[in-house]
C-alpha cells in the first residue's frame, strides 16, 4: 500500500476505535494511531519513514522488507512500552495504528508474515498503487466521512 491509504486506514481504524471505547485525549491518540500506522514501512530504505528516520536502508539491510517490521511483535511490544509506563490509551493507539498497517499490507498481492516467519497473510485483492486500491482509499475516505458526520 502507498503512505497516504495506510494514513488514511489507521484514521479510519482510530475513528473506529474510538467508537467503542472511550478516547480521553484525542489529539495524541490520533496522533500516535498515524504514526503507528506509517511505522512499519521503516524497513523499506527509499519509503517516506525509512527516508524521514535516515534508518531505513539499515533496517531494511538487518531485517529486510515484510520481515519482523512487518508482523504483529513491534505492535505487542509498542502497546507494552507505552502501557508500562502508565500510557495504556497510546499503547492501545499504536496497537491500533500499526494492525492498521497490517491488515492493509495483507490485503495486497505480498501479504505480510503476521507471525514472522512462521506464518504468511496473503489475502492478494489490491495491488499496490493500482486502480483497486484508489477505490479501497476512496472507500477508506468514504467510511471516514460518514462516521466524523
Amino acid at each position: 500500500m502507498m503512505f497516504y491509504t495506510h494514513l488514511a486506514f489507521g484514521f479510519l481504524a482510530g475513528l473506529l476505535t474510538m467508537k467503542l471505547l472511550t478516547v480521553n485525549n484525542i489529539y495524541p491518540f490520533f496522533a500516535v494511531v498515524l504514526l503507528s500506522s506509517i511505522l512499519p514501512d521503516i524497513d523499506i530504505g527509499n519509503s517516506k519513514v525509512g527516508r524521514g528516520t535516515k534508518l531505513g536502508w539499515l533496517v531494511e539491510w538487518v531485517f529486510g522488507h515484510r520481515g519482523f517490521f512487518h508482523s504483529a511483535f513491534p505492535a505487542v511490544i509498542l502497546f507494552i512500552f507505552f502501557y508500562s509506563f502508565g500510557y495504556g490509551e497510546l499503547g492501545l493507539a499504536s496497537f491500533v495504528g500499526y494492525g492498521s498497517h497490517l491488515i492493509s499490507d495483507a490485503l495486497g498481492h505480498k501479504g505480510v508474515y503476521l507471525f514472522y516467519p512462521l506464518a504468511k497473510l496473503r489475502l492478494g485483492l489490491i495491488k499496490t498503487g493500482g486502480f483497486s486500491e484508489y477505490l479501497f482509499l476512496g472507500l477508506i475516505i468514504y467510511l471516514s466521512v460518514q462516521i466524523l458526520i
